[in-house]
C-alpha cells in the first residue's frame, strides 16, 4: 500500500494490472523473434548449398541465433516480471516455486534448447567435421527447441484472445505467424528433400517424414485458428518460401528447391475437422484429418513433381549422402505401384502423429476457453470458465 495526493495506492494490484500490457508488448518481441529465426534459417540453408562454409560464426548463423536470444530475453523478462514484480499476465500459469505464465515458460524452455544446442553443433564440427546435410543431432534439437518455442507463444497469444472472450483479427495474425515459423521448422527438418534438389524426393521416405512432422503442425493450426486455419497456414508458407527463394537468387545465392506441396492437404485437414460443424473437433475427426493427410499429399507432391521444374543435378553426387538419395529415388520411382505399396504406411503415420497434433492443439484450445480440458472433454463456450484440472500443476489467471 502507498499514499498519493491523500489517496491510498495498492501497489499489488497496480503491478497486476501491469501483466496485461507486459505480455502484449512482450508479445511484438516473440513475434519479431520468430520472424528473425526463421529467416536466418532459411538464409543459413541457401548459404551451406551456395558457399560450403561450416563455420558457426556465419551471418545467418548470428541472425538465426540473434532471434532466439531476443525470444529467450522476452521470457525471461515475463518470468521476471511475474516472479519479482507480481505481474499478473493471463492465462495459464504452472506452478514451480511459484505460479509462471505457461506461454511464456515454454518459450523460455525452447529458447533453452536451441541456445544449448550451439555448443553441441561447435563440438560436432570439431569432431565430425563439416555436415553434409540438416540430419544432425544438434540440428534437429535446435529445430525440436523451435517448435517448443513457437508453440508457447500461441498460447501467448491465446491466453491474451481469451480476455476478449474470442480471437480478434491481431490475434489471428499473430498465431498465424507462430504456426507458420513451426510448419516451416517441420519442413525443414526434411533435410535434403526441401533444401537442396527435389530431385531427392523419393516416393517412400519422403512421403512418411512428411507426414510425421507435416500432419501435427497442419491439425495444430487448424485447431488454433479455427476454420481454414491449416489452409492459411500453409498458404503463407508456401508464399513466404518462394518469396525467399527468388529474393536468395538475386542475391547470388543457389536456387533451392519448390517447397512441399502443403496447401492440398492442408485444405483437406480443415474439411474434415470442421465440415458441418462450428464445435471444437474430438478425436475422431481429428484422426480422420491425418488419415486424408498422405493421399492428399502423395496426390498434389506426385503432380508437383510431374509438372513443375526442378533444379538439375549439378555434375554426379560427390558424398555418400548424395549417393543413397539418388540410389532411394531410382529404387522408388512415383509411380503407381511404388505410391500404392506405400501409402497405407504413410496414413499410420500420419495417424500417429496427428495424436501428437490433436493433444497440443486440444491444449491451445483449452488456454482459449474453447474446451475445459486438453485430455477431450466436451467443448464449451469461450466465455465460459474452463476446468482448473484441465493441466497437471496448472492454473489460470482471469
Amino acid at each position: 500500500m502507498g499514499i498519493w495526493n491523500g489517496h491510498v495506492i495498492d501497489r499489488s494490484a497496480a503491478r497486476a494490472e501491469a501483466g496485461p500490457w507486459a505480455q502484449r508488448v512482450l508479445l511484438g518481441v516473440l513475434l519479431a523473434a520468430s520472424v528473425i529465426g526463421m529467416i536466418g534459417g532459411t538464409w543459413d540453408a541457401a548459404w551451406h548449398v551456395t558457399l560450403k562454409r561450416e563455420t558457426f560464426w556465419t551471418p545467418p548463423h548470428l541472425l538465426l541465433y540473434g532471434g532466439t536470444g531476443l525470444a529467450f530475453a522476452a521470457s525471461a523478462a515475463a518470468l521476471l516480471g511475474t516472479l519479482r514484480f507480481g505481474w499478473g499476465m493471463p492465462g495459464p500459469t504452472i506452478r514451480l516455486r511459484r505460479a509462471l505464465p505457461l506461454g511464456f515458460a515454454l518459450v523460455a524452455f525452447g529458447a533453452a534448447i536451441i541456445i544449448g544446442a550451439a555448443p553441441v553443433d561447435d563440438f560436432w564440427h570439431r569432431t565430425f567435421g563439416r555436415d553434409v546435410d540438416v540430419w544432425s543431432f544438434p540440428h534437429l534439437l535446435a529445430l525440436a527447441g523451435g517448435c517448443v518455442l513457437n508453440v508457447g507463444a500461441v498460447m501467448v497469444v491465446s491466453a491474451d484472445a481469451r480476455r476478449f472472450a474470442g480471437r480478434t483479427l491481431g490475434h489471428r495474425a499473430a498465431m498465424a505467424t507462430c504456426l507458420t515459423v513451426i510448419l516451416w521448422a517441420a519442413m525443414f527438418s526434411l533435410n535434403w528433400y526441401t533444401l537442396v534438389l527435389a530431385i531427392f524426393r523419393d516416393s517412400v521416405k519422403y512421403p512418411m517424414l512428411a507426414a510425421l512432422v507435416g500432419t501435427p503442425a497442419l491439425l495444430i493450426a487448424s485447431m488454433a485458428l479455427g476454420r481454414g486455419g491449416a489452409t492459411l497456414v500453409a498458404g503463407i508458407y508456401t508464399a513466404y518460401t518462394v518469396a525467399a527463394h527468388l529474393l536468395l537468387v538475386r542475391l547470388g545465392f543457389a536456387q533451392l528447391p519448390f517447397p512441399p506441396a502443403l496447401i492440398v492437404p492442408a485444405v483437406a485437414v480443415d474439411m474434415l475437422l470442421w465440415a458441418g460443424t462450428t464445435r471444437a473437433p474430438d478425436v475422431r475427426r481429428a484422426l480422420a484429418a491425418a488419415a486424408a493427410f498422405a493421399p492428399t499429399f502423395y496426390l498434389a507432391e506426385a503432380a508437383s513433381l510431374a509438372w513443375l521444374p526442378h533444379i538439375p543435378l549439378q555434375g554426379p553426387p560427390t558424398t555418400l549422402a548424395a549417393i543413397g538419395y539418388l540410389s532411394e529415388v531410382a529404387a522408388r520411382p512415383w509411380d503407381l505401384p511404388h505410391i500404392l505399396a506405400a501409402l497405407p504406411f504413410a496414413i499410420a503415420v500420419a495417424v500417429v502423429a496427428g495424436l501428437a497434433g490433436w493433444w497440443v492443439g486440444t491444449a491451445v484450445q483449452w488456454v482459449q476457453g474453447i474446451r475445459p480440458s486438453p485430455v477431450g472433454a466436451t467443448p464449451e463456450s469461450a466465455k465460459q470458465p474452463v476446468s482448473l484440472r484441465a493441466l497437471p500443476g496448472a492454473t489460470y489467471r482471469r
